[in-house]
């Protein structure tokens, strides 16, 4: 006869079991976070204590918090120690966080000190390596710039900022290259380069250091804007010209007006405004020349002798008299010879005699000649 006996055999659930992690940048000066989570088959949890050991030459604990709700957590930063009770903490969870700071640089290790789960004591440590900080670059330099089409004035520099540059008047976007000396620099521009209009235009181009330095290049580019014509100057106006107490319009000289024999167009100050008049030629030895001006009088144009010593003027008279007869004379000396004239032989009813006709206009039918008076006086005639 065999004999069979049951045993039975009770399932056993493993006990809980802490594991550490470290976030953040293990470098002097900056924080790390430590975190504690457990695992196992018997949670949910109720409760947790412990403590962290660490080299405080290297670390300073600045806060332990609880990531569960519990009737009963208590911390002390002093003694880098934890507790909680009267809790639900389901397997798997995160149950601490600290925060260090980094005081200098080393090699070291984080642990627990009697960390127990409901009474189940287990254990974690994590070795972490501080480093020294990398000083973080303040280059903000250019290591070279170019700009196409054209050509930088001065040529590049990395401490020059300014430049300029002339373009054709059919460009309207240049291409800017600019590399900055330091490799963990940005480099940014304004636009402008994509929209070159005629005239100036600047480009402005931002380096900005590792450590949040910034300097900027700029380029003003000119682009030509063709062949313009001189602006036409706005015509200053005429004063009105003082005659008899009554104040009268200067008439301008145009192409239509007809300018008197032996005058020529030029102009004059009044009041210190230029207007037009015309100008008579002097007579040798003679610095005085006789100007003549266009005044408006009683809606007619009327011609006046200008005298711009005095800023005034007179009428124009012409005064005739009756036929008579003089004698021709010849002029037996130079000086006689009135400015703006030469001799030349004229001949009337068969006799050639001694006339006196405009240098500039020969052909002028206006001549003059020197006749003896009636009073026996030598005067020149028109």
């Amino acid at each position: 006869m065999i004999l069979i006996t049951w045993i039975p055999v009770s399932s056993v659930r493993a006990a809980a079991a802490a594991a550490m992690s470290v976030s953040g940048t293990a470098e002097v000066g900056k924080t790390i976070t430590v975190s504690i989570k457990v695992s196992g088959t018997d949670g949910p949890y109720s409760g947790f204590s412990g403590g962290f050991v660490y080299n405080s030459n290297l670390l300073t604990l600045t806060s332990i918090s609880c990531n569960f709700s519990s009737f009963n957590w208590y911390s002390s930063i002093s003694m880098g120690t934890f507790s909680c009770a009267g809790a639900s903490i389901p397997t798997g969870s995160t149950i601490v966080s600290a925060k260090f700071t980094c005081k200098a640089a080393g090699d070291t290790t984080i642990s627990l000190s009697d960390f127990e789960v409901d009474a189940n004591y287990t254990s974690a440590s994590r070795s972490i390596s501080i480093k020294t900080p990398v000083p973080l670059s303040g280059n903000a330099n250019l290591s070279s710039l170019k700009v196409s089409p054209g050509t930088l004035n001065p040529s590049f520099s990395s401490s020059r900022t300014s430049y300029s540059m002339d373009v054709a008047e059919d460009v309207s976007k240049v291409t800017v290259t600019a590399v900055a000396e330091h490799s963990k620099a940005k480099v940014t521009l304004n636009g402008v380069q994509n929209n070159i209009k005629p005239g100036v235009n600047t480009i402005k181009i931002t380096v900005k250091a590792e450590d949040g330095t910034s300097k900027v290049y700029s380029v003003k580019v000119t682009r030509a804007t063709g062949p313009t014509g001189s602006p036409t100057p706005t015509p200053q106006p005429l004063p009105l010209m003082e005659y008899l107490n009554q104040e009268w319009m200067i008439v301008p000289i145009d192409e239509d007006t007809d300018i008197p024999d032996g005058f020529s167009t030029s102009t004059a100050t009044y009041k210190g405004v230029e207007i037009p008049v015309f100008k008579g030629l002097a007579q040798a030895g003679s610095t005085d020349q006789i100007l003549l001006v266009q005044l408006l009088t009683d809606e007619q144009i009327r011609l006046f002798v200008y005298d711009q010593s005095r800023q005034s003027v007179y009428p124009l008279l012409f005064i005739s008299q009756p036929e008579t007869s003089l004698r021709v004379l010849d002029a037996a000396d130079a000086n006689q010879i009135p400015y703006g004239y030469e001799t030349f032989d004229f001949t009337h009813d068969g006799e050639t005699v001694t006339a006196y006709r405009l240098i500039s206009d020969p052909a002028n039918p206006q001549i003059l000649m020197l006749l003896m008076n009636a009073q026996a006086e030598e005067v020149f005639y028109l």
